[in-house]
């Protein structure tokens, strides 16, 4: 079922991803989550393997009715992983004290005891 891949590919798309981190570390948030959007839907057009997997896990799991709205739902599942990547890369940059975290994140819920 799995195949593996050549150690020549694992290279080349490993020296792609630092090249669009360091793109993605040069832009603003705002740009860079754009960027990672764009660069999902580019992922779902041609990762036809991931993409098939996607909308075929959403359908074995039930939560979609048909196979449109499996696919519908396969896209948003790209697009908010590009989005979370974006993040983690940034997340650096975005929080540098923890003053900057408690400003950006709320936690709402009881404490709990020590």
């Amino acid at each position: 079922m799995s195949r593996k891949k050549h150690s020549f590919k694992i290279i080349v798309e490993f020296l792609l991803f630092l090249f669009v981190e360091k793109i993605i570390l040069t832009l603003p948030l705002s740009a860079a989550s754009l960027l990672g959007i764009f660069l999902a839907k580019i992922a779902y057009l041609f990762d036809i393997r991931h993409r098939r997997r996607t909308i075929s896990h959403i359908r074995h799991a039930g939560i979609a009715s048909d196979e449109n709205a499996a696919k519908t739902l396969a896209r948003k599942n790209f697009r908010h992983f590009g989005l979370a990547i974006v993040e983690i890369i940034k997340s650096p940059q975005v929080f540098k004290t923890e003053e900057e975290v408690r400003k950006r994140i709320s936690i709402s819920g009881s404490k709990s005891s020590e």
